[in-house]
């Protein structure tokens, strides 16, 4: 299934689509689907998710992607298309401008829409945990500083601050 038959099933029956595929685990697409799902994301939620998804795909691509919505979620939502920076055209095929707020100086277009693709923020780094730990049914940190922020509330005088 590729990833425009995932998304227009999933505009459909958010309910009863599976995951999104593989190659697009992390992106906006799958929180985009949940929302889909949920009864009480509302029509401004749906369209940040929506829009995260169309730039991603507009990045990996690099062209403006365009996604037709089923004509329900058209009318649902499209009095928030133009608060996201949604274009849309009669056949409702929506495409995201890209955005670059006036207040950012020295980076590109493509800088700013880079925070809806999914990067990895730091490396894997687990260490082995403490005894209490296990008691919690844990068996590592996932890096050394969980582990002294952990170690530190937990040594942390009763009525200390810990900031």
């Amino acid at each position: 299934m590729t990833v425009e038959q995932w998304l227009q099933a999933a505009m459909r029956n958010a309910f009863e689509i599976g995951r999104v595929p593989g190659e697009r685990a992390g992106w906006p697409h799958e929180r985009f689907r949940r929302a889909l799902a949920d009864r009480n994301a509302s029509a401004a939620d749906l369209v940040v998710l929506l829009r995260g998804v169309l730039r991603s795909e507009s990045i990996d691509r690099g062209f403006s992607w365009e996604l037709e919505l089923p004509e329900s979620l058209f009318t649902k939502l499209k009095f928030e298309f133009e608060r996201a920076g949604i274009e849309f055209r009669e056949d409702l095929a929506l495409r995201a401008r890209s955005w670059r707020p006036s207040w950012v100086t020295g980076a590109a277009e493509s800088d700013i829409d880079q925070c809806v693709r999914p990067t990895q923020r730091r490396s894997d780094e687990r260490c082995s945990g403490d005894p209490m730990l296990e008691a919690l049914g844990l068996s590592d940190y996932s890096s050394n500083a969980q582990r002294d922020a952990v170690r530190a509330v937990f040594c942390a005088s009763p009525g200390d601050t810990l900031v």
